[in-house]
């Protein structure tokens, strides 16, 4: 099975900006999704995404112009990069360095508390936004976002 390393080959960051009808031509994308087909949690959201429970990877695309703005991964198999199989905030610290952004973990109201959280921006304004899971140091999600969508 090569599931694992379709998420070498290329980073998230390439497939942002890119609209949903090109993504479905690219059969590392169509890997990822799994068949999964565009769901809309709410009709006056101003976003579709895709979400492949078997990879643990939620795409987020904006309504209007159908681009992919967002992917969120909770499967540390499919970190890109560097992130790759890391597990905690000190690895993330070793391997990529100080964060250009940190977000100490708050309470936030409904919410509750949410977990820390490091961000990593590229020259490009791709943010990559490694957010820990609540009262520990272990990774619950990485975010790869395109800056001005945040």
């Amino acid at each position: 099975m090569q599931r694992l390393s379709v998420a070498n080959l290329w980073s998230y960051d390439n497939f942002l900006g890119t609209e949903y009808r090109a993504l479905l031509k690219d059969p590392s994308f169509i890997s990822l999704v799994g068949g999964n087909v565009p769901e809309v949690l709410n009709s006056s959201s101003d976003a579709f995404y895709i979400s492949s429970y078997t990879t643990g990877i939620e795409f987020k695309f904006e309504r209007k112009t159908e681009r992919l703005i967002a992917v969120i991964v909770s499967n540390s198999s499919f970190y890109a990069g560097d992130l790759r199989l890391l597990t905690n905030r000190e690895q993330v610290l070793s391997i990529l360095g100080n964060p250009n952004h940190h977000r100490p973990e708050k309470t936030i109201p409904v919410l509750r508390c949410i977990g820390a959280m490091d961000e990593y921006l590229d020259s490009r304004g791709v943010a990559t936004q490694v957010v820990y899971k609540t009262g520990s140091s272990d990774i619950a999600t990485v975010h790869y976002q395109m800056k001005n969508h945040a």
